[in-house]
């Protein structure tokens, strides 16, 4: 019971600490870095994608190296602005938003031998597991390339951003630099214990944004187990609200009964069908 409280408090003290170091322009800025993704492959090598250089990224980010699975279409970049190594996912492309809604896996695998009440969805853990041999390569490059930078943000829309969790995970073990996230549309990636377990590893920021009804971060249900790790921003009525430290707020988008798809594809007035004409996206099919 102690550990519970602990934790309970420990997560409000980070939502006081969180709250005052939000970023909206940042995580504009990391949300078009998101977008990216879903553009060629080639495009986001050469920096020269529609999201790329669009309003706020016209930054001179370099990109030191992508990290492509065939089979499951997964995709990673990693590059550094200023003092800072990027490191992005792209989300769900070659299946259909509704299936992907609709035909989610929902069972758990405990992935941390050392932490065996810690579980995670095995679909994203697996996805993840396509990646993570090219990830931890690319990774190290970014530290010898970037031997100035002092801290490492991760950032990835829809599935991207369940990825980007799971990477934050498993590349602590390699770098002691500080580690921030900030994702968009989120799925619930763990239970609760995994909940605690992530957020002992973040030692920067982490925010969680939510686009009014978007329907993708109530799913898996939280009857099945699954938690959200803090801490949630809201986009709601035009304006942003930071919610509590919990990760399922009962007053910010867990308030929410009608949910919508739509909400989904939209966050802070970037369309991201926008890109379509462009090769970016293939959300759609």
């Amino acid at each position: 019971m102690k550990g519970v409280l602990f934790f309970f408090f420990g997560l409000v003290f980070l939502s006081v600490v969180f709250s005052q170091s939000f970023d909206v322009n940042l995580a504009k800025r990391q949300l078009l870095y998101s977008y990216a993704s879903y553009c060629p492959n080639a495009t986001v090598e050469s920096w020269t994608c529609y999201w790329c250089n669009y309003e706020n990224i016209q930054d001179n980010l370099t990109v030191v190296a992508t990290v492509y699975d065939y089979e499951t279409d997964g995709f990673a970049y990693l590059g550094w602005i200023d003092t800072t190594i990027i490191i992005i996912f792209r989300g769900t492309v070659e299946l259909s938003l509704k299936n992907w809604v609709t035909d989610l896996e929902f069972a758990r695998l405990d992935p941390y031998p050392p932490n065996p009440t810690v579980a995670v969805h095995k679909g994203f853990y697996d996805g993840y597991l396509r990646l993570r041999d090219g990830l931890h390569a690319a990774f190290q490059q970014a530290l010898t390339k970037c031997q100035h930078c002092d801290q490492v943000m991760f950032s990835g829309h829809s599935l991207g951003a369940a990825l980007a969790e799971l990477a934050l995970v498993d590349l602590r073990k390699l770098s002691s630099l500080p580690f921030s996230i900030y994702t968009f549309g989120c799925p619930r990636v763990g239970n609760p214990s995994y909940v605690q377990y992530f957020t002992g590893l973040v030692n920067g920021q982490s925010f969680r944004l939510v686009n009014n009804a978007d329907i993708v971060p109530h799913l898996p249900l939280e009857s099945f187990g699954f938690h959200h790790n803090p801490l949630e921003v809201w986009i709601h009525n035009g304006d942003y609200i930071i919610c509590d430290g919990t990760g399922e707020d009962p007053k910010c988008s867990d308030s929410l009964i009608l949910l919508d798809i739509n909400d989904h594809l939209s966050y802070f007035g970037y369309m991201l069908h926008n890109g379509i004409p462009h090769l970016c996206g293939g959300f759609w099919k």
